[in-house]
């Protein structure tokens, strides 16, 4: 499982349980901590590491659908701003495209 879960989204899925596995997603994506102290590190250890080697980040990918929430979108563009770029990167529909412009207009 991924470190980012809730700890409730932790627990053995069944195939059958697809409806909380998506939930559980979402709710990883738009709560994971900027700051994550943990073994497995986080946005600010990955920029620290790409830092330490020399690597500039230069877009973070999000491959936005429509069950994005809007504090997942918006987390998103906190996740790239402490990546350390301003540039996202998608593969989207044109309805998710027009949805996500605020947040793109907010974050510059």
């Amino acid at each position: 499982m991924n470190a980012f879960q809730p700890a409730v989204c932790r627990l053995p899925v069944l195939r059958a349980d697809v409806e909380r596995r998506g939930t559980c997603a979402a709710a990883a994506r738009s709560t994971a901590p900027v700051v994550y102290r943990d073994d497995h590190g986080a946005f600010e250890a990955v920029r620290k590491k790409f830092n330490d080697a020399g690597i500039t980040i230069f877009a973070y990918t999000v491959n936005y659908n429509a069950q994005y929430s809007d504090d997942e979108i918006a987390a998103s563009f906190r996740h790239g701003k402490t990546l350390g770029t301003n540039i996202i990167a998608s593969s989207t529909t044109v309805s998710m495209a027009k949805r996500i412009v605020p947040f793109a207009e907010k974050a510059k």
